[in-house]
């Protein structure tokens, strides 16, 4: 959303629970500077006794016409989420109903709809929350991960907050400590001043070394992580894609190239959501255009892709793909057609499953068919024992190793916010020019520095902001958000 002060004095309502489908229960909130006593009219209950942060029960009326019994709760200003004073509203969530009574505080009260992200947004004009904290509640909404989840509540308040305060008090001290010994030197003594300064710069660097090492893990694919099925044509990809949503999704055809676009379905894996793809088979020569658009679509995707699976036919290997393509899998399929365990692997510490149909007697079920039971030969994974034979299901198998390299990335707990971490490795670089300008003793160069470096620490907790950062991260906003 365009910021626009103009508005800032309207009231607003907008409904915080999403409006898109029914529930038992939904939540309107109305936010501006008002008296509770304006919206008497409406309420069933007398609203001159009512204590801030208390629920009440009471009937909304429009006149005549009953729109709803419901519960309600009051906050406030300035001890509310806005800071403004805010009337929550928790009626019954039929779409239509929540619909009616906003339409009715609108046209009865002069209200405004809030814009999208707008309760935020007076949030932070007023000081409630500043701008990591906003980019942290925007990554909680909009997770597609636990990690990315817990992530966004310790940008809220825990323990990414806390860091950055931590940097934030560190560097007051820092400047403190310079501006001391530049002014009262005299007072304290020269040595006494450098020491102070000493232990100002080593406890600012302890925490600005391990904010900036968390900067630099590869971490943008873990925000909205996808799966990616790639291969040659005629590999199986599209098989092994629907045996993974337990569905005929994608067309399966003995003809190369039927894939000719990616297809992708949402899955979940231990309570991560991932984007799973089927994408255009590869070969060196496509017959058309169109072919040709897919496969340079399927290469685009294997580049982007947090989890990359490369689906090779034991009748057609062609260990060329093995050094050419980077994979977190290798899937040997039609494995009912051979003896796994005299198949000559290629040389990759990579998983290598031989994964097959098996009929309900446990016997190879001999095609490959949309979907089934699917047994795997696994090998060159510690993960899962010494290797193989080894036979046992494909999908709790594929998808521990998918679970195995997420863990393996929260482990490393990286920092997922991408102008975080942009504006975390330019304090780094701005701290170590103050490092270098106090190896040279220089009090002039290293105040200069420090004030240089304040600059971007203010803009990390967003204390100066640049105002189309604002618009863009409002815009990923709900409405009653």
């Amino acid at each position: 959303m365009e910021i626009d002060s103009s508005l800032d004095n309207d009231i607003i309502i907008g409904c915080s629970s999403g409006n898109v489908s029914n529930s038992a229960l939904a939540v309107i909130r109305i936010s501006g500077f008002f008296s509770l006593a304006k919206f008497s009219s409406f309420f069933s209950i007398s609203l001159e006794s009512i204590v801030p942060r208390q629920m009440y029960l009471t009937r909304i009326v429009n006149g005549p016409l009953l729109l709803d019994e419901l519960l309600f709760s009051f906050f406030a200003a300035p001890s509310s989420y806005t800071g403004e004073s805010i009337l929550e509203l928790y009626p019954h969530g039929n779409v239509l109903n929540v619909e009616r009574i906003i339409d009715a505080f609108i046209d009865r009260f002069s209200l405004r709809l809030a814009r999208p992200g707008e309760f935020t947004l007076r949030a932070y004009k007023n000081k409630k929350l500043n701008f990591a904290q906003i980019e942290g509640l925007e990554l909680l909404l909009n997770a597609n991960s636990q990690f990315a989840f817990q992530q966004g509540l310790e940008i809220l308040n825990g323990e990414l907050f806390h860091s950055y305060r931590q940097l934030y008090d560190n560097f007051i001290a820092l400047s403190s400590s310079c501006d001391l010994l530049i002014d009262f030197s005299e007072d304290v003594g020269e040595e006494e001043g450098r020491k102070n300064l000493d232990l100002a710069l080593h406890n600012f660097e302890k925490i600005i070394t391990v904010l900036h090492q968390r900067c630099n893990i590869q971490s943008t694919a873990s925000l909205n992580p996808k799966i990616v099925l790639f291969g040659p044509t005629n590999a199986g990809k599209s098989t092994f894609f629907n045996y993974l949503l337990s569905e005929n999704r994608s067309i399966v055809s003995p003809v190369a190239g039927t894939t000719r676009d990616f297809i992708s379905e949402h899955i979940k894996i231990d309570g991560n959501a991932f984007v799973l793809i089927d994408s255009a088979g590869l070969r060196e020569i496509a017959d058309n255009s169109i072919e040709e658009e897919g496969i340079r679509r399927s290469k685009s995707l294997h580049s982007s892709s947090f989890f990359k699976a490369l689906v090779v036919s034991s009748q057609e290997f062609n260990s060329s793909l093995v050094d050419e393509y980077d994979f977190d899998v290798l899937l040997v399929t039609h494995s009912d057609l051979i003896d796994p365990l005299k198949f000559s692997l290629p040389a990759t510490k990579k998983p290598v499953l031989f994964v097959g149909p098996m009929g309900p007697d446990n016997s190879a079920a001999g095609s490959i068919g949309p979907v089934g039971n699917y047994f795997v030969f696994h090998s060159h994974n510690q993960d899962f024992g010494p290797i193989g034979p080894e036979a046992s299901p494909a999908l709790p198998i594929f998808n521990r190793l998918v679970s195995l390299k997420l863990q393996a990335l929260i482990a490393s707990n990286p920092i997922l916010i991408e102008r975080q971490k942009h504006v975390i490795s330019s304090i780094y670089t701005r701290f170590a020019e103050v490092l270098s300008a106090q190896r040279q003793s220089d009090l002039g160069v290293i105040s200069s520095k420090i004030s240089d470096l304040g600059v971007v620490i203010n803009e990390l907790i967003g204390v100066v902001t640049p105002e189309d950062s604002l618009n863009l991260i409002f815009s990923k906003f709900c409405i009653g958000k």
